[in-house]
Order: structure tokens, then sequence, then C-alpha cells
């Protein structure tokens, strides 16, 4: 492998893949790139961006990539990720890891792959600087004992990609991957990053009715930490208008982010004593993100969000469909 990024495949080219093609495209013009699709989607205007295009994973292989970023549904997700980690192909791979119904032996190779060959988990709060300033001041104390926290989002489903029949779109079927608590994991990843580990207590799904859909279209959970912080975990997409923050609240203070707006307030009981504003927008963020990513691959990085961590956020997620049934079973 060079030591710089030559030629990147790009696995699937739904909205996701789309934009991970547009960004290195206008970001990074003389990086080549490969794109391994179905041949199924809509056509896109992309499509004109891309340099070679393959209908497998051996051809894709074949063509020699430096790294792979991975935004197929999320069921495909693990076994590509497999098959290009044996090929020593370092991969981005978007959050969720998977689809949650993998075999023991599936987790076991990829966790082991990812100590071999350098692979990230997509989940691009991480790369937010209110993240970071937010775990900064939990970390100074600034709260004191932390006691609790919410973390929400809330949006139309419907809405998010408005040019595809959402009944369609990987979001709205099970066998895709799809449900609120895949495709909404990074309030569950947050939640963790800046808490956990983070162990879940309770769960409610119950459908809200109002989309014609066979997944979860919102979801309440409750987690506790080791030192018994409550923390609630509140999404769905099946409300407006779209929100998206976090609250967490100690003895001292609260910090208040509204991860939306990318604008970060840290109060006490008289004042605001703290103020931020992120002025990047999204693609900022996925920019950033890739070039992370590239320094995971040639400059030894250790990743802001492994395929360990990416695994955990799954397992809360498929324990809260367990405990959810269960309950459910107990009425």
């Amino acid at each position: 492998m060079s030591s710089s990024l030559r030629k990147i495949l790009i696995c699937g080219l739904g909205s996701i893949g789309r934009r991970y093609l547009r960004i290195i495209n206008q970001n990074m013009p003389d990086i080549k790139i490969a794109v391994m699709r179905s041949g199924y989607g809509p056509f896109c205007e992309e499509v004109k961006l891309i340099d070679h295009q393959t209908s497998n994973l051996e051809e894709s292989i074949a063509w020699g990539p430096d790294a792979a970023i991975i935004s197929s549904p999320a069921n495909l997700h693990v076994d590509q990720a497999i098959t290009l980690g044996v090929s020593r192909v370092p991969c981005l791979i978007e959050k969720p890891l998977g689809s949650g119904d993998e075999s023991f032996d599936k987790w076991e190779k990829i966790v082991h792959l990812s100590e071999i060959v350098p692979m990230l988990m997509g989940y691009i709060h991480r790369h937010d600087p209110c993240t970071m300033l937010v775990k900064k001041k939990l970390e100074e104390n600034l709260l004191g004992n932390v006691i609790e926290a919410d973390f929400h989002c809330g949006s139309w489903l419907p809405k998010w990609r408005p040019e595809i029949d959402y009944l369609k779109s990987v979001s709205a079927n099970k066998v895709l991957g799809g449900g609120v608590l895949l495709e909404l994991s990074h309030e569950i990843d947050i939640a963790n990053m800046l808490l956990g580990p983070i162990k879940l207590k309770y769960a409610n799904l119950k459908p809200s009715g109002l989309l014609p859909i066979d997944v979860e279209d919102r979801a309440y959970l409750i987690a506790e930490n080791s030192k018994g912080v409550l923390i609630s975990i509140r999404i769905n997409f099946c409300s407006e208008p779209s929100s998206r923050k976090a609250i967490i609240r100690g003895e001292k203070g609260a910090i208040i982010w509204d991860i939306a707006l990318g604008k970060l307030e840290i109060r006490n009981d008289k004042d605001v004593i703290y103020q931020y504003k992120n002025m990047l927008d999204r693609d900022s963020l996925f920019l950033i993100q890739i070039k992370h990513f590239m320094d995971c691959v040639f400059n030894n990085q250790n990743p802001k969000c492994s395929v360990a961590e990416g695994k955990y956020a799954l397992e809360i997620a498929q324990r809260a469909k367990e405990i959810y049934k269960l309950n459910s079973l107990s009425l």
C-alpha cells in the first residue's frame, strides 16, 4: 500500500454513498473512485463522478483499492467488512455496524480483523467539535456530580430523502436493517461515548401507528452508567419539526446542546457560563471523518470510533428489542 490514498472503493450508492462520493470528488480530485452497486438503484447525477464501477466484491478488490467505505444497507456491512478485511483493505463502515442478526463467528471475526486492519465506524457526531467540548467539560468536572442526561432526536421519515419512496428505503425495511434503533443509533453512541459504558434498564418500542412500516419508528430507552447517572434516549422518525438535542444535568449546572444547530451552552443556577457555536455544515463533518479515516490508514492513528464500540452500540439496540419483547409478552 502506498503512503497516500490513490484509489478508494465505495460500497453502495444510496444517499450516504452519494454524499461520500461527492465530498471526495470535490475535495480530493486526484483520488480515483470506484463504486460497487447492485444496479437496481435509481439513476443519480453522482454516477458521473465515478471512475470505475463494479458489481461485486471480487471485482472491487481486483481493482486494487487502498481503502473502502461501506455505505450499503446495514445487513450487508459485516460480510463486506470481513471480505475486505481479509484482503487487507481498510474500511470506514457507516453506522450501524450490522443488523444485529449476524452469527457469533462473524462478530468474532470482524472484531479480530479490526485489530489487524484499520477499521473506523462512521458515527459522524464523534467528529463534531461540540462532542469534544462536552467530553472535555465533563472530564473537568464542571457540572460536579452528573445526575441525569437526555438524548433526543425526532424527525419525519417521509421527508428524509424526498427523491425516493421512503417505504422502499433501508430505514423502513426490517430485512435491510432499518428501524429507528439502528438508523438513529447516533444517540446511543454519543451517550455511551460521553457517559458510558451504559447499561440498558428499560425499553419501549411501541409503534406510533403513523407510518405503514414493519420496523419500530420510535424508541424510548432508559439506561444507567457505573456512577448511577440516569440516561434517557428518545429517538423517532415520526414527528415534526426535526429536533436533535442533548441535555446533561449535574449538581452544579447543566449542558444544553442543540446538536442539529451546533449550539452548546453551559449554565449554572444563575448564569450562562459557557457558549459555543459550531460553524461546520454536515458535509464538513463528513470531510473531517474521511481525513481521520486516512490518518488511521496511513498514520497509525487510533479510530475515534472502533468496531468494538460500534458493536456495543448495536448490542444496546438489540437488547432494547429483547427487553421490549419480554415486557410485551408479560402483559
